[in-house]
């Protein structure tokens, strides 16, 4: 090797050794397996209310929808899995109905391979007559809860094998795979595993939302509740996302089912996979994905309007562009899917946890995510994707969506693609310093924001107020009960004193530790 050469070795790799933001290079092998997209379609019960003709038009109605979002996803390549109440698939197997309606269920069924039972508290009683039980939601009796079970199934089944000419019931069963029910007995997992379902329908899993702004991202075995893990359970639950293009309250808490809301929430996901890509971390199966209703999906629809802006979107940024691991990180997927992929990767990892949270509030301690992921982006919605060679870098606005004239606070999301690179956002976030908050641990360095260098560990950047402004959002909207007060903006509870109490938030700049307790937990945000 002449001096040149060696000068040149040295001198690359000097600089591939150099910290850019905190990080090293990593190997471009990803440790994770590609992330699943799915999308949920499904029927609720009918309106008992209306006269009969009135229900036959609501189901045609969805029918004509449901053949709409046919039509607008398979060029894309999205898998749909579908459920429905009993009720439809009554409709669907009268003469009048089944040119129209049996030809969409094999569609359905060529695309994800589910046509699942969906139930909340409605059993058949005669034709088109179908009641809800008594006492749906506090003490039901056995008796009433199976007649929902049995019912709803019973047409679903009769509609499976009349669309793909049918008539063995274990081919049947392995069509009729999926249900979600809110009819449940003691034990809420006792008749699924009777009726021999392999995949239990998201919908509940949305209790997490409720905490963190988003639904769990791996599939798993419920337990007892909904968001626990029983590794023993005989199927899988895999996570749905609440309806998209839906804003309002839902589960007792405000959520955001926008095209931009749901962007940021994939975005959060993907710089947890990067994340564990970057660490080497175990691999985990990955799921996103949302709910839509049939009924929901009318021209001009919220939903029908965030599904045409989300899925060019995650198409031609995510499902065929490929990352510095030489593929596309994310594919279109069924709930079929997403199982079998679950089901190898248990043989392969025996007794490992895919998914599990015991708490029943916002506790970051027990949060199998990055924490401080979550606390920037889950009150955000993506913008932009901000042009910057070598890098990921995304500009969000977080803020308070459930008033009708936001304050936004401007930040991106930001990662290299590969190698260590630097990017220059002064035009995006203004000129001066900015602060680069790693979202592994949430530690933050001052940056010019005209030179910021970024590894490809995933940091938020933000104007230092504006990067306050956002953790106070996080902190109003947890109203946490702590002893006998409700912590306000910019405090947190201090639960290791006794009566808990109200204090500032030491992570929100200008809030200073006091001698006494000078160390300010990055978790909490109480001072030790």
């Amino acid at each position: 090797m002449n001096g040149k050469t060696a000068f040149m070795a040295l001198f690359i790799g000097t600089l591939l050794s150099c910290n850019h933001g905190g990080d090293n290079t990593p190997s471009p092998v990803s440790s994770q397996p590609t992330i699943n997209i799915t999308m949920d379609l499904h029927c609720d019960p009918f309106n008992q209310q209306l006269t009969l003709n009135e229900r036959r038009t609501f189901f045609q109605r969805q029918v004509a929808n449901a053949t709409w979002l046919m039509d607008f996803l398979e060029p894309y390549g999205v898998k749909v899995s579908f459920l429905a109440v009993g009720e439809f698939y009554e409709f669907c197997v009268e003469d009048s109905e089944q040119a129209a309606c049996l030809p969409l269920l094999t569609r359905l069924q060529a695309s994800g391979g589910i046509l699942g039972t969906h139930s909340h508290t409605e059993y058949y009683r005669g034709v088109h007559d179908w009641p809800t039980i008594a006492n749906a939601y506090t003490n039901p009796s056995t008796t009433d809860v199976r007649l929902v079970w049995d019912t709803n199934k019973q047409f679903t089944d009769t509609a499976v094998g009349l669309a793909l000419g049918l008539t063995d019931t274990t081919a049947i069963a392995a069509v009729n795979t999926a249900a979600e029910s809110h009819a449940q007995l003691t034990d809420p997992n006792q008749l699924m595993k009777e009726y021999g379902f392999t995949i239990r329908e998201g919908g509940a899993n949305q209790i997490m939302a409720s905490y963190f702004s988003h639904v769990p991202w791996n599939p798993f075995r419920p337990g007892q509740t909904a968001i626990t893990e029983d590794l023993t359970t005989t199927f899988v639950a895999i996570p749905q996302g609440m309806v998209i293009g839906h804003v309002g309250e839902h589960l007792g808490r405000w959520q955001d089912g926008t095209s931009a809301r749901k962007k940021t929430e994939f975005l959060q996901l993907y710089a947890n996979w990067k994340e564990r890509n970057r660490t080497g971390a175990a691999p985990k199966v990955w799921a996103f994905g949302w709910g839509v209703h049939t009924q929901d999906l009318d021209e001009s629809s919220e939903s029908r309007t965030a599904i045409t802006d989300l899925i060019p979107w995650l198409r031609d940024e995510f499902v065929t562009k490929a990352d510095s691991t030489g593929k596309p990180p994310a594919r279109f997927a069924s709930y079929i899917d997403v199982r079998n992929e679950y089901l190898a990767w248990e043989t392969k990892h025996p007794g490992v946890s895919s998914f599990n949270y015991a708490a029943t509030t916002t506790d970051y301690s027990q949060y199998p995510y990055l924490a401080w992921a979550n606390r920037y982006l889950r009150f955000a919605r993506f913008d932009s994707r901000i042009t910057a060679p070598g890098a990921d870098v995304f500009l969000m606005k977080a803020g308070d969506y459930s008033v009708a004239t936001p304050t936004t606070y401007p930040f991106a999301l930001a990662s290299a693609k590969s190698l260590p690179t630097s990017v220059d956002l002064s035009a995006t976030l203004g000129t001066g310093t900015l602060k680069r908050i790693k979202l592994s641990d949430g530690s933050s360095t001052d940056v010019s924001a005209a030179s910021v260098s970024l590894g490809t560990e995933p940091v938020v950047l933000c104007a230092s107020t504006n990067c306050d402004a956002i953790l106070a959002l996080e902190n109003a909207s947890s109203g946490t009960a702590c002893g006998s007060a409700v912590c306000s903006t910019g405090q947190v509870c201090a639960t290791d004193i006794s009566p808990n109490v109200c204090v500032q938030d030491c992570r929100i700049q200008g809030n200073v530790c006091p001698s006494a307790h000078p160390s300010c937990d990055q978790t909490t945000g109480v001072c030790h």
